[in-house]
């Protein structure tokens, strides 16, 4: 058996389409109760069970869904954050589009919303962007943006970490951003 250091997560940025999937699975039967073929009444089921596909996002990494229904897609390599509707799967809005610099583990890489967002419309994203001159020359970053509406305003950016290499031996930076963690920690103290 391989080890975990050598094993590598499945890359959602590798497909050609986003399939947004949450599965309600009968529980195990438990010792003594018996095992039957009865559908579960759907009434049970309602809003429980969601099946959206999206297509024509280039290099998907990143999929979160918004307290208003909403779902947040980004595309690594073209530093876009799309808004897609969660009801209907059609693409809504182009929040943001960033410089990035993109190729292998570099790009657009991990989003996450504040659990206040409603009063704050603060967003984090994590990207690589050109810097001449460091290894690779890229590296990578975290930052706070403001929301409202379909928009992320790129002028707002407050940068929490930055100049955090996009190198390693093994070349693989994936990432996933916590907002918990982030609103816990002052801005130099952001891990990645």
């Amino acid at each position: 058996m391989a080890s975990l250091e050598h094993r590598r997560p499945l890359a959602i940025g590798r497909a050609a389409a986003v399939t947004i999937v949450l599965f309600v699975a009968p529980s195990p039967a438990v010792e003594g109760s018996p095992v039957t073929d009865t559908p579960v009444a759907q009434s049970r089921l309602k809003g429980a069970c969601t099946d959206l596909s999206v297509v024509d996002l280039p290099s998907p990494t990143a999929v979160e869904q918004l307290p208003n229904g909403r779902v947040v897609v980004l595309e690594q390599l073209t530093g876009r954050v799309r808004l897609i509707d969660g009801e209907t799967g059609l693409l809504d809005a182009l929040a943001l589009d960033l410089d990035v610099c993109g190729g292998a583990e570099r790009g657009l890489l991990g989003f996450t919303h504040d659990p206040d967002i409603g009063r704050s419309g603060r967003v984090d994203v994590f990207y690589t962007r050109a810097a001449p001159g460091e290894p690779g020359d890229c590296v990578n970053r975290v930052s706070a943006f403001a929301l409202s509406g379909d928009t992320i305003d790129p002028g707002s950016a407050q940068v929490l970490r930055d100049n955090t290499s996009s190198v390693n031996g093994r070349c693989w930076t994936g990432a996933h951003l916590s907002a918990a963690e982030i609103s816990a920690r002052s801005a130099s103290s952001v891990r990645l």
